[in-house]
């Protein structure tokens, strides 16, 4: 039996929220790199980097990216310019390096997308950029649980509280640099209490159905967000985050995932979407499973919504960088929809997204 509902905010249950513990140490998946800082955020990540980054007055990044990334590279006086991003995720290597000419950025920032190999064929060129004095940063939040998640990028860095239910959590990572940076020995205890209500209220509302409890959950989870994102202190990862994913069966989540993305691509058959040209290859574990909306994208997403199912637009065309961007990276920002493919879900909630899907008339 599909669940209630499908997508929207993690929740940590009842039982999480009764163990946790003060677990702290390596996290899933990062252990392959040599130094590690953990923050409460991405941005808070990229803040600590470039807090030693001095040198850093121009970055290249690619078009298609979250304003969360944008932001806090301002926030430290950083100037931001552009590289276009193909349909399929992949970077252009003549162009990049086009603007490199063009801009001489001091740093270039790269995104793996949505779980799959996105970087493979650009990522051969870290060396030449190094070698240029450009410091390259590899974003590997979408890709944290795949199997190609190291890099010889000179910094990683990653948002992990997209993946599970965790109220914070981000990582700065490098091989190549010492990270033993001056840290902020504090977590942002409102940011966690706003999310545990929230878990709260919306653990209860599955067993009421109560629409005023759906709203309370909900505001629970619209203050933690503001609270992330307004904050300029970089904080430490909280203990909170630190104890479920020290619990979490990361295994599982894997495995779950990869199951569930592959029934979605083996078994939408609709005139009303596109795949986006991702490589499903070995290793893959996909935060979400990114399909093109031909149509009306919001009527789409609505359908879906009628049914309890979420699927989120990711991103918004970022406000900074709105004028700046190419017809394809257009393209990506009005036509991407992610379909959920995670760890709380089975074969019965993909077939409830690919019934209505494939049944979609405008």
């Amino acid at each position: 039996m599909r669940k209630k509902e499908i997508g929207s905010n993690f929740w940590m249950t009842h039982q999480q929220r009764e163990c946790l513990t003060a677990l702290e140490g390596g996290i899933y998946g990062l252990e392959k790199w040599k130094h590690c800082q953990q923050t409460s955020s991405g941005r808070g990540a990229i803040k600590l980097l470039l807090s030693h980054l001095p040198q850093v007055k121009t970055a290249l990044l690619p078009e298609y990216t979250c304003s969360s990334v944008i932001a806090p590279m301002e926030e430290m006086g950083v100037t931001c310019c552009y590289y276009p991003v193909n349909k399929d995720f992949s970077v252009d290597e003549k162009k990049l390096f086009d603007l490199i000419g063009k801009f001489a950025p001091q740093m270039v920032y790269f995104q793996s997308y949505y779980g799959f190999d996105t970087l493979k064929s650009i990522k051969r060129t870290y060396q030449s950029m190094q070698q240029k004095g450009i410091v390259v940063v590899e974003d590997i939040t979408h890709s944290w649980l795949c199997d190609f998640n190291t890099t010889d990028a000179d910094y990683s860095l990653a948002s992990l509280r997209k993946w599970l239910e965790i109220p914070d959590g981000g990582v700065l990572l490098s091989d190549k640099h010492a990270l033993d940076f001056d840290m902020n020995s504090e977590e942002s205890a409102m940011i966690v209490s706003e999310f545990v209500k929230a878990s709260e209220w919306k653990e209860k509302y599955f067993s009421t159905l109560d629409p005023s409890d759906k709203e309370t959950f909900r505001q629970h989870y619209v203050n933690a967000k503001d609270l992330l994102q307004q904050d300029t202190t970089i904080y430490r990862m909280s203990s909170t985050a630190q104890s479920v994913l020290a619990q979490t069966d990361f295994e599982q989540i894997v495995k779950r995932r990869r199951e569930n993305a592959a029934f979605l691509q083996q078994n939408i058959k609709s005139d009303w979407v596109k795949v986006c040209g991702v490589e499903f290859a070995s290793g893959a574990t996909p935060l979400y499973y990114p399909i093109y909306v031909k149509g009306d994208r919001k009527k789409f997403q609505k359908k879906l919504a009628e049914q309890d199912i979420y699927c989120p637009v990711h991103w918004p065309i970022p406000s900074q960088a709105s004028q700046l961007i190419s017809e394809e990276g257009v393209y990506i920002y009005l036509h991407v929809l992610s379909l959920i493919c995670d760890q709380r879900y089975d074969e019965d909630d993909m077939k409830a997204i690919v019934q209505i899907i494939n049944n979609y008339k405008e």
